[in-house]
């Protein structure tokens, strides 16, 4: 069966909009500040990650690609990954600038994008050094919050640029297809 790519309601969709729901209790369990509600924490960032993964996966095999989900998923990733780094800014574990890179990149994809779709008329799939970076994002996120060394400090660094590397590739890729628009 061929969906409409303007559909809302799909499996794939629904994935994408859990992972929010399933990081507000997890932000709530780390302001707990108890090793178990850190536990709990990542336990649940875990799950939203496997979400991030299955929601693309279900969209491609059961054919349910649509614009809204090429929307909701990296609206959801930015969501969530700006919601937990500003917390874990607020709980003293992620450094500033770090915090800084990663919303900063977040909104200046999502302002290009914006312009890109007003520009070109559709929406860029998301790249996939993109993808890796969000993935490795996540584990210096989890490695934070369970204070493992030096894991964390190899996978900031790591993030930070596959961050950067991705942040180029998705300029250089707008760029060019920008530069075929009249």
């Amino acid at each position: 069966m061929i969906y409409p790519t303007d559909r809302f309601w799909t499996i794939s969709n629904l994935f994408s909009l859990s992972r929010i729901f399933i990081v507000l209790p997890a932000v709530w369990l780390l302001f707990e500040k108890t090793e178990t509600g850190n536990l709990w924490a990542t336990i649940l960032l875990v799950i939203a990650a496997i979400t991030d993964g299955l929601d693309g996966f279900i969209a491609r095999k059961f054919n349910q690609v649509s614009d809204w989900g090429k929307i909701l998923d990296p609206l959801s990733d930015k969501i969530c990954i700006t919601i937990v780094i500003f917390s874990l800014l607020w709980l003293n574990i992620l450094p500033l600038w770090f915090v800084l890179l990663v919303a900063g990149r977040d909104v200046l994809i999502f302002i290009g994008g914006i312009y890109f779709k007003k520009r070109v008329g559709y929406i860029p799939m998301s790249v996939p050094s993109g993808k890796f970076a969000v993935f490795f994002t996540g584990f210096t996120l989890l490695f934070a919050i369970l204070n493992v060394e030096p894991w964390y400090h190899y996978f900031l660094y790591l993030s930070v640029l596959l961050l950067l590397y991705s942040f180029g590739e998705y300029s250089v890729r707008m760029s060019r297809e920008l530069k075929k628009v009249p």
